[in-house]
């Protein structure tokens, strides 16, 4: 399964680091590695804080950046909601071309390119909703400029 990845060192008496989180996200790899050693073989999935767990899947930003590649999208964010009927996934786009006809065919890209997003839709885990916005409708970061790109707007076993 993959998983953020964690490390223990205890080397550093001061202050030994427990459960750290690097911000990496990995799994193990189930058997012998090609070179033959018979430890287990980990295998770097990328940073784990592109990754968004809705439903039944881990939604990357990256994979869903590029399945949108072609559309004129200029910046990405991705919301997570919860709701009486279940999780529900935002996309917001923003794109000088912004219309509903926009936000309709990126639904549409996303659904075709991004199997395991069509499967969760299909199952009826997650429900869909994408808005196409003109550029600068995002929120920034005041300092650095930069969007959020994941944001977890579930609540806290309440829903909306």
């Amino acid at each position: 399964q993959p998983g953020r990845l964690l490390i223990t060192s205890l080397l550093k008496t001061a202050f030994p680091l427990i459960r750290y989180a690097i911000g990496d996200a990995g799994r193990i790899v189930p058997g012998r590695c090609g070179c033959g050693r018979t430890s287990r073989v980990l295998e770097y999935l990328g940073r784990a804080d592109d990754m968004l767990s809705v439903g039944l899947m881990n939604l990357r930003h990256g994979d869903v950046r590029r399945a949108l590649d072609g559309l004129p999208v200029s910046e990405l964010q991705i919301a997570a909601r919860s709701e009486k009927a279940g999780e529900r996934l935002v996309f917001r786009l923003e794109s000088p071309e912004a219309s509903p006809a926009l936000a309709r065919r990126a639904e549409i890209i996303l659904l075709s390119r991004v199997a395991k997003l069509r499967q969760e839709v299909a199952d009826g885990n997650v429900r869909l909703e994408v808005h196409a916005l003109r550029p600068g409708a995002l929120a920034r970061n005041p300092r650095s400029g930069k969007i959020e790109g994941l944001v977890d707007e579930r609540t806290n076993g309440e829903c909306s």
